[in-house]
């Protein structure tokens, strides 16, 4: 079955984008213009991550740039871990709990895989909107078993 690639590259591009302002390389609006055009963010929950991930970045001064470029969340999970689990959706479990025949499994799971690069490249253009996607499970009604 096809993987999703991580998305840790947040990680590296924010990391990139802090490199580039400590260097001098870009001023604090052009810094807030790169963050704000690629959408990329990080919760304070996932900054032990990062600091794993990249442990040659100075994190105090990295967690000052990414609260002046809009790129720090300090309330909040990570991207995705909301009620519907949408990180999740790649996964033969979600692909089961939402009623794909167990034949189709794999063939879901990579068009999803495909819409989630779709999404991908669409955020990279969307400048003021949320780009997201959701297949929502329909509960059924205690009355009847009709969907909601």
């Amino acid at each position: 079955m096809a993987t999703r690639a991580k998305r840790d590259v947040r990680f590296d591009a924010l990391r990139n984008y802090h490199a580039m302002y400590v260097a001098g390389i870009h001023d604090i609006d052009a810094s807030k213009r790169n963050v704000e055009f690629t959408g990329h963010c990080l919760f304070k929950s996932e900054l032990e991550k990062f600091q794993e991930k990249h442990p040659d970045v100075e994190m105090e001064s990295f967690t000052q740039f990414l609260k002046e470029t809009g790129g720090f969340r300090d309330k909040g999970k990570r991207p995705g871990t909301g009620k519907g689990g949408g990180k999740t959706l790649n996964t033969v479990e979600k692909a089961e709990q939402i009623g794909v025949a167990p034949e189709n499994i794999e063939t879901y799971v990579t068009i999803i895989n495909n819409v989630y690069d779709s999404i991908d490249a669409l955020r990279q253009l969307v400048t003021k909107g949320r780009v997201s996607f959701a297949i929502p499970l329909i509960k059924e009604k205690d009355s009847g078993g009709i969907p909601e």
